[in-house]
C-alpha cells in the first residue's frame, strides 16, 4: 500500500527531526545554560526573601529601640522618685519596697529588650552579608549566563538550515497523505514519542505484546493501517518494506 510507505517516510522524517532537536537541547552548552538558569532563579528568590526579611526585621528593631527609650525614661523617673522617697521621712518601708521592685522590673525589661535588640542586629548583619553574597554570585553567574546563552543560540543557528529542510520534507510528505491518516498518526504520536514500530518475532516493537497471527499477516501484507491492540501504536513490517 503506497500510502503506508509514504506514512513510514513521514514517520522517519518526524523521528529524524526529533533526534536533531534533542541533540541541540542536550549539548554540554545547553546543559550548562539550564544549570545557570536554575541557579539564577534560586539567587533571585533568595535575594527577594532576604530583602523582605531585612525590611521586616529593621522595622522590628526600630520598634524595640522606641520601647527601650521609653522604658529608660520611665526608669530614670522612677529612680528620681525613689531618691526623693528615701529622703522623705513619711515614706514607709512597704512603699520603698514596692518602688524598688517596680524599678527592678523596668530594668529587667530594658535588659531583655536590649538583648533582643543585639540578637536582631546580629541577624541583620548576617542577613546583610548573605544578601551581598547572593547578589555577587548572581552577578557573576549572569556574566557566564549571557555568554552561554549566546553560544546556545549559535548552536541553534548552526542546525537551523537542517531543521527547516526537515520540516519542509515533513510538510511535503503530509500533503501526499490523506488527512484522516495524518490525524490518526498525530493522535498516536501525542501518546508515544515513537508512534510507528516494527513487529519482531510476532511481537509489537513498542510494548512487546505478542500479536495474533492474523494481525501479523495483515501487517506483512501492508494493505491497511494496523494498530497494536494493546498500546495503540502503528505497526509495520520490514518484510513488507523489502517486498515493496
Amino acid at each position: 500500500m503506497n500510502e503506508l510507505n509514504t506514512l513510514l517516510e513521514y514517520h522517519q522524517a518526524h523521528q529524524a527531526l526529533a533526534a536533531l532537536q534533542s541533540d541541540v537541547k542536550n549539548t554540554e552548552m545547553r546543559k550548562r545554560f539550564n544549570q545557570l538558569h536554575g541557579f539564577l532563579k534560586q539567587q533571585e528568590e533568595r535575594i527577594t526573601t532576604l530583602t523582605e526579611q531585612l525590611a521586616q526585621t529593621s522595622a522590628k528593631l526600630m520598634d524595640m529601640e522606641d520601647r527601650v527609650e521609653e522604658l529608660s525614661r520611665q526608669y530614670a523617673l522612677e529612680i528620681s522618685d525613689f531618691e526623693m522617697m528615701e529622703k522623705d521621712e513619711e515614706c514607709t518601708s512597704e512603699e520603698a519596697t514596692y518602688a524598688r521592685q517596680s524599678m527592678e522590673k523596668l530594668l529587667s525589661r530594658v535588659k531583655g529588650l536590649s538583648k533582643e535588640m543585639m540578637d536582631t542586629l546580629s541577624f541583620i548583619e548576617a542577613a546583610g552579608r548573605e544578601l551581598n553574597s547572593a547578589k555577587t554570585k548572581g552577578r557573576n553567574a549572569m556574566k557566564e549566563y549571557t555568554a552561554v546563552k549566546a553560544a546556545c543560540e549559535a548552536e541553534f543557528e548552526d542546525v537551523r538550515p537542517r531543521s527547516e529542510a526537515m520540516q519542509g520534507a515533513i510538510a511535503a510528505l503530509e500533503q501526499k497523505l490523506p488527512r484522516e491518516l495524518v490525524r490518526r498518526y498525530q493522535a498516536v504520536r501525542r501518546k508515544f514519542p515513537n508512534p510507528m514500530v516494527t513487529i519482531d518475532n510476532s511481537q509489537c516493537g513498542g510494548c512487546n505484546m505478542a500479536l495474533p497471527s492474523t494481525v501479523v499477516r495483515r501487517v506483512v501484507q501492508g494493505n491497511e493501517l494496523v494498530l497494536c491492540e494493546n498500546c495503540g501504536r502503528i505497526l509495520y513490517s520490514l518484510q513488507e518494506q523489502q517486498l515493496n
